[in-house]
């Protein structure tokens, strides 16, 4: 790889944050769980290098990082280090492709707008989670494995290792990628780096588990080793997980399967059919996805839902987009077809591929079925390994796939707008609004519903809430009709939006 082609991919990344710099500066809001490492940073800013009770990931070093930056811009803008880390990220994932997968530069761009344009990945640019900053370790510990199987040099597997442990101070699931690499290793039959590998995972799972100051969350929600018995709960994280991989990965999938040499053989391709058709059946048959969150695409709860990002943090049910229903049905129906196109046509190809993107995957789905919840944001963290599994069984892109590509891209980055737009509008009224009524009217915050977040940073009053912000109107909901005055009534309008009657409104409870 030249020098001038890490300096190009360097500054696409940098271009990438200063274009969305004034929108992480705007961000004004805790967006879900966040809130509690808002206040982690908070804590190490006072000298006290304690996580918050609530906090289940192992934070520490996101924490660190906030705090340094916190000194410099105020906690209020961590938003803008996680859209630098995420920048990082997304160049060491450039890196990967064109240095370590020999992706031609220009279609490396388009294959870092399809990880960058992930919707479970920009939900978290707008706040302060932790997949990005995991991430990014994740992504670096790759590079450094790549660089050490090429060159043997054992700085990189020193490099390697450190980013493994980096990570573990975000995340737990760091130890996922020692892991892995010790089943591949295996079964490469290099059993000394094999059962270094182990070694390692072994040491970090020590130092997790005994040396590490754990919260009493983490402490209380330890893995649900239960989970594995119950075969529907392990189909529906599996097959959904596959599921929900495939739909934002459609063009790469089909990258994999050699249309033109089944179109050869007529009896071949008939087989092929009858096969896929049965799979179809059989596979969707017994998948229960409501045995973990919803019943319908895309399945998962917390992120990306039916309505948007997050519409589960405000009150009431949230309004629609134009077009809804058949995107999700259609959408939903792509993936499917195309998850068995592949098993049926590819699936040779998969099991004769001995590489540690396939392994990280398998060994981080087994894990992720023990956690208490599974929610949509734990598959983003295989996003960029699939996406590096895929061109490992198929380096060259197809024009098919180039073309579906850039189109695919585009619909994700305006269908990102969309959703950012309206989520960042929302919360930011939602947010200001509720401080504005605590400073003006002088009301404890824990007498106003606002967002999950505020609730959750303020405490909840139950039914003796003051005051309100819901989706709902007081036609929809006769508590509010009966019970609350409409104080106000905030239209979200922004261009290019399709959101259907975008309203939220403001209750003040009568009589009070």
């Amino acid at each position: 790889m030249l020098k001038n082609q890490r300096w190009q991919l360097l500054l696409i990344a940098a271009v990438a944050f200063v274009i969305l710099l004034p929108i992480s500066y705007a961000i004004t809001f805790y967006q879900n769980d966040d809130w509690c490492y808002y206040l982690t940073v908070q804590n190490f800013l006072g000298g006290n290098f304690t996580l918050h009770p609530y906090v289940g990931p192992t934070l520490y070093l996101q924490a660190f990082l906030g705090m340094v930056f916190a000194k410099f811009f105020g906690v209020s803008h961590l938003p803008v280090l996680t859209l630098l880390v995420g920048c990082a990220s997304l160049y060491v994932f450039l890196l990967i492709l064109v240095e370590h997968l020999k992706v031609d530069f220009k279609w490396g761009l388009v294959l870092g707008a399809l990880f960058f344009f992930n919707p479970l990945g920009v939900y978290e640019l707008w706040g302060f989670m932790t997949n990005h900053y995991f991430l990014l370790f994740l992504l670096l510990g790759f590079y450094f494995f790549l660089k050490f199987e090429e060159s043997r040099h054992q700085k990189y597997l020193v490099f390697y290792l450190f980013a493994i442990f980096c990570g573990l101070l975000v995340r737990q699931v760091s130890l996922v990628l020692p892991l892995a690499a010790s089943v591949y290793f295996f079964f490469k039959k290099d059993l000394k780096l094999g059962a270094l590998n182990f070694l390692a995972f072994a040491l970090m799972y020590a130092f997790y588990a005994y040396l590490l100051p754990l919260t009493p969350r983490i402490i209380e929600v330890p893995l649900q080793f239960r989970h594995y018995v119950y075969f529907d709960y392990v189909y529906a994280v599996v097959y959904g997980s596959l599921l929900i991989l495939t739909a934002y990965l459609l063009p790469l999938m089909l990258n994999c399967v050699d249309f033109k040499k089944l179109l050869k053989s007529p009896i071949a391709l008939l087989v092929c059919l009858i096969i896929g058709v049965a799979l179809f059946a059989g596979l969707n048959r017994i998948y229960k996805p409501d045995t973990i969150s919803w019943g319908e695409f895309p399945y998962f709860e917390n992120i990306l839902e039916r309505t948007g990002f997050y519409p589960r943090g405000v009150h009431g049910t949230k309004y629609y987009f134009a077009g809804n229903y058949d995107l999700w049905r259609y959408w939903d129906l792509a993936a499917k077809i195309t998850l068995c196109v592949v098993a049926v046509l590819g699936f040779h190809k998969v099991i004769r591929k001995n590489n540690i993107f396939g392994w990280f995957i398998a060994v981080y789905m087994v894990v992720m079925i023990a956690t208490e919840t599974f929610y949509d944001r734990y598959i983003y963290i295989m996003i960029p390994i699939a996406i590096f599994f895929l061109l490992s069984l198929n380096g060259e892109l197809k024009k098919f796939t180039k073309i579906s590509l850039v189109a695919f891209v585009l619909f994700l980055g305006y269908l990102n707008y969309l959703f950012s737009a309206d989520f960042i509008l929302v919360n930011t009224y939602v947010w200001g609004r509720s401080q504005a009524l605590v400073n003006e009217g002088n009301i404890p915050p824990a007498r106003i519903l606002g967002t999950n977040a505020w609730k959750l940073t303020h405490g909840a009053a139950g039914k003796k809430y003051l005051y309100i912000f819901s989706y709902d109107s007081a036609e929809v909901n006769k508590d509010f009709s009966q019970n609350r005055a409409l104080v106000e009534k905030k239209t979200i309008d922004f261009p290019l939006n399709i959101f259907v009657n975008p309203n939220i409104y403001l209750y003040e409870k009568i009589g009070e």
